[in-house]
């Protein structure tokens, strides 16, 4: 099955690259490790940033997470890159900033990513 996977993670890729429909930017703040030893500096890791590629749609009136969505969202498809989407992170869509409302993989194997945002 990992072939399939494989395939289908390479074809929605070159598909979601090719229709992509704005500049996606997402980004993750940087953390913060604690040191081993109190009297130790802790580490800061720089905040990281991916471009996406994508399709947006309306969505219709329907539940995500007990809430229901309004025709005021979106429902955005991403191509997998190489981390996950989690809660937290932010997400620009041509240069205005979304909120996130859930985040669903698409397979186990994050063959592409659907969020729904609003903003």
């Amino acid at each position: 099955m990992a072939d399939f996977y494989d395939r289908a993670s390479t074809t929605a890729s070159r598909l979601l690259t090719k229709f992509n429909q704005a500049e996606y930017i997402l980004s993750r703040a940087g953390i913060v490790i604690p040191a081993q030893n109190e009297w130790d500096e802790p580490t800061q890791l720089p905040p990281q940033t991916w471009t996406l590629y994508g399709t947006s749609d309306a969505v219709e009136a329907k539940y995500v997470d007990g809430d229901v969505v309004t025709a005021s969202a979106r429902q955005l498809m991403f191509a997998a890159f190489d981390d996950v989407i989690k809660t937290g992170d932010v997400l620009t869509v041509n240069g205005k900033v979304q909120t996130v409302l859930k985040i669903m993989p698409v397979t186990e194997r994050n063959v592409a990513w659907v969020v729904f945002v609003v903003g």
